[in-house]
């Protein structure tokens, strides 16, 4: 019986170095295959210590990954779901003024 590894294509796990980790010990293991997606996703950074400055825009957004969404647009209220427009518009622009562009 042959036995495969699946890896995951996400996080830590889309360091070059943790692959090249897997498939040696895998390998040393005796494992028939070893799976990887055909694309990797980096999901988020990590900053460990100060940073020296934040850019006009959130990263993500620059990148084309995401685009910002207004804060009032998020909210939820007791559980995810309900959703209050007005309550949720006032408490964003108590907030940050500008984060209510936009708002329906």
């Amino acid at each position: 019986m042959l036995f495969g590894i699946g890896c995951p294509s996400y996080g830590a796990y889309t360091d070059p170095g943790l692959i090249r980790e897997v498939i040696r010990r895998a390998e040393d293991y005796g494992y028939y295959s070893i799976w990887f997606p055909d694309h990797i996703v980096i999901v988020g950074y990590l900053c460990l210590g100060y940073v020296s400055g934040f850019d006009a825009e959130p990263e993500l957004a620059a990148k084309g990954w995401e685009h910002r969404v207004p804060l009032a647009d998020v909210m939820h209220f007791d559980r995810y779901g309900a959703v209050d427009p007005l309550r949720a518009q006032g408490l964003a622009q108590k907030c940050d003024p500008a984060t209510t562009r936009g708002v329906r």
